[in-house]
């Protein structure tokens, strides 16, 4: 069988990827204190950036900075949650595990090879193999959704009515990722 996972994976752990968004959401904090204090002190930003922008237009650019960040962090979540699922089921269709999941998922790979969806097939089998993961699946299947509008360059009109946030995502994913392996043999990656 032709291999499907490299032999050193890059992913990285949802754990990593929050701490990386409040790292860099408390620089951005400390950047616009700085530009504020100096606009204040010399009546104008020492950052050329925001040259010719009064203290609320500076404010407003970082509460927009803050927002995006917020959004990409929500991305990476997501993102790095599918590849270790991605991860478990290409690693059992590999080695040919014999559990219920596993001959499951060697069927999926049949039809669909690793172009699974995440949602409508890989989801799917942990649902139909143990009806208790689906208090975990649903709403991770709903963050899909804002993580869908997101990756495509929001240029539709977002119709996700929850507001989704680094921390909210963050426990979704781990509370996913922690039923899954406390409950089966779990073969993802870093979560």
């Amino acid at each position: 069988m032709r291999k499907y996972l490299p032999d050193e994976l890059e992913n990285v752990s949802i754990r990593h990827i929050l701490q990386y968004f409040y790292d860099t959401e408390q620089a951005l904090i400390l950047y616009e204190d700085e530009i504020v204090s100096s606009a204040v002190s010399r009546n104008m930003p020492t950052d050329n950036t925001f040259f010719g922008l009064s203290v609320p237009e500076v404010r407003e650019r970082f509460i927009s900075d803050r927002s995006e960040l917020g959004k990409t962090t929500v991305l990476s979540l997501i993102a790095a949650t599918e590849a270790d699922f991605r991860v478990d089921y290409l690693s059992r269709v590999q080695a040919r595990k014999k559990d219920k999941i596993s001959k499951a998922f060697r069927q999926l790979f049949r039809e669909k090879r690793q172009f699974a969806a995440l949602d409508k097939d890989l989801l799917r089998v942990w649902r139909d193999s143990d009806r208790e993961l689906e208090s975990v699946t649903n709403p991770f299947v709903e963050a899909l959704k804002y993580r869908h509008w997101l990756a495509h360059g929001r240029y539709w009109l977002n119709r996700v009515n929850k507001s989704y946030t680094p921390e909210n995502v963050y426990l979704i994913c781990e509370n996913l990722l922690n039923a899954v392996r406390q409950r089966h043999i779990f073969y993802g990656g870093q979560g």
